[in-house]
């Protein structure tokens, strides 16, 4: 029986933004400056290379608190790209040249990413992937530790379905609640909850309306208290009260193009389009370092930017 040969993985990038913005109800949007984003680029490019043998940073390299970034190129003042390392480490394999690689071994991949500081003060972020490895939420750490300050810090992720989501006609919203053990403690069925919100009839325009607004940008939000923000959201519109930890899952369900479709306001929301990179590889099976940053810039000015404005 013949083996078919596996293809070389397939580089591909997602797009991100990141966004200051205010702590009161509103969310005012702070944006950030040249001079911010002049700060940002200096402590990227003069981080120490972490010491390999000393166990303290391994850990740290482990967990996702230490990145290594290198190869730092300042392209103009608003865009500047360069490299990032994930770790991965906690099962043995076998290497053709070297054996046994232990658990305990701590294995490096490297991957492209770019920046981006827009008009309106957004930084921009696009990471580079290699088939399923790669790593946003660690570039994000690697990158925005060296913010002058990341009070009121946001992180958005730009997916093919928030694009898209002027076409949407919002039917129905499922929310999945947890009664914290408020209930009857000895009946453990009255403990969980969903509650549906749906459209009165064929043409309801007041919830279709209310949908986009209130719940589309949970959607597209990372934000790790995007949660308590919509339990918040909930009790403050009336729809239920609902503390913090108390959402478990929450789903738009609507139509799109005469098609149902999904929108995964908790879980899967987090996770972002990525978008093909058609570009040449290197003798080491990763993306041409300069071709692929040029590639991943251009895409960014035509397809993203725009969408996000």
């Amino acid at each position: 029986m013949r083996v078919a040969r596996r293809s070389k993985d397939l580089a591909s990038v997602s797009f991100h933004f990141l966004q200051r913005e205010t702590e009161d109800r509103n969310g005012s949007i702070i944006p950030y400056t040249t001079d911010e984003f002049d700060f940002l680029c200096s402590g990227i490019e003069n981080q120490p290379w972490p010491d390999f043998d000393d166990e303290a940073q391994k850990e740290r390299l482990r967990i996702g608190t230490l990145v290594p970034l290198r190869n730092f190129e300042r392209v103009n003042s608003r865009i500047a790209s360069g490299t990032f390392q994930t770790s991965y480490s906690g099962h043995a394999y076998h290497n053709t040249e070297k054996g046994k690689i232990s658990a305990q071994s701590l294995n490096q991949r490297e991957f492209l990413y770019v920046l981006y500081l827009s008009d309106d003060g957004k930084i921009f972020v696009g990471a580079q992937y290699l088939g399923n490895y790669g790593g946003y939420e660690t570039l994000k750490w690697g990158l925005t530790r060296h913010l002058h300050s990341r009070a009121g810090l946001r992180s958005y992720s730009f997916r093919r379905d928030i694009h898209e989501a002027h076409t949407i006609r919002p039917k129905e919203i499922r929310i999945n609640i947890m009664a914290s053990g408020r209930l009857d403690q000895d009946n453990v069925l009255t403990k969980k909850r969903v509650v549906v919100l749906q459209r009165s009839g064929g043409k309801d325009e007041a919830f279709e309306e209310a949908a986009r607004e209130v719940f589309l940008p949970f959607v597209s939000s990372d934000d790790p208290g995007k949660i308590a923000a919509l339990g918040q959201m909930l009790s403050a519109n009336h729809l239920m009260s609902a503390d913090d930890e108390d959402v478990q899952n929450c789903v738009l369900i609507a139509d799109v193009d005469g098609r149902e479709k999904r929108f995964h306001v908790i879980g899967d929301s987090q996770f972002a389009t990525k978008l093909h990179l058609s570009v040449p590889y290197n003798i080491d099976g990763h993306p041409e370092y300069s071709v692929t940053a040029q590639a991943m810039v251009s895409m960014l000015h035509s397809q993203i930017i725009d969408a996000v404005a």
